[in-house]
């Protein structure tokens, strides 16, 4: 199928960029001045159960790989971080920004029935925030959805539908793709 270079992009070129370390090429404009930036990693299982869609001025933004539901994963780029409490100030209050700004998006995007942001982190210690778009339709509702069912993978065509959108919506409020 003809999805596109930007899509392409997508899909293929920042998975590469995350290979084993996050570089400054993966969020071309974002400027990262901190040594602890500098060095920061992202987790073996995220890198594998999602695609990196973008960064906003703190987080990446990633797209979980489960077709069963939106979801987006916030990942503070703070090298040895695994609880919000850890943060510097001005940091909380950032990734605090990015969440209501995706939350709101992917309500909107997806006409949720409510928006579950989670900060688990105990299979992946190191920060990250879950925004699933929920519906009173989804294969878990109500309850949480995590081993509610066996994760749907994406076709090719879907996750390049998905991603697009999101990231379309979003660059605009400042994400950097």
């Amino acid at each position: 199928s003809n999805i596109g270079w930007r899509a392409w992009f997508l899909l293929h070129c920042w998975s590469v960029e995350l290979a084993g370390y996050f570089t400054v090429r993966g969020c071309r404009g974002t400027a990262i001045s901190r040594d602890e930036d500098k060095m920061f990693q992202l987790d073996p299982r995220l890198q594998a159960d999602t695609q990196l869609l973008g960064c906003f001025p703190l987080s990446l933004l990633l797209l979980s790989k489960d077709a069963n539901y939106p979801w987006c994963i916030l990942v503070p780029r703070r090298e040895a971080i695994t609880e919000i409490y850890q943060l510097e100030h001005a940091d909380r209050r950032q990734l605090l920004d990015e969440s209501c700004l995706l939350a709101e998006t992917m309500a909107t995007l997806f006409a949720a029935d409510k928006i579950n942001v989670a900060t688990i982190g105990n299979m992946v210690p190191q920060l990250h925030m879950h925004h699933v778009a929920r519906f009173k339709n989804d294969p878990a509702w109500p309850g949480p959805v995590w081993g509610a069912v066996a994760a749907a993978a994406y076709s090719e065509e879907l996750l390049v539908q998905t991603a697009t959108r999101i990231s379309d919506a979003l660059t605009p409020l400042g994400l950097v793709v």
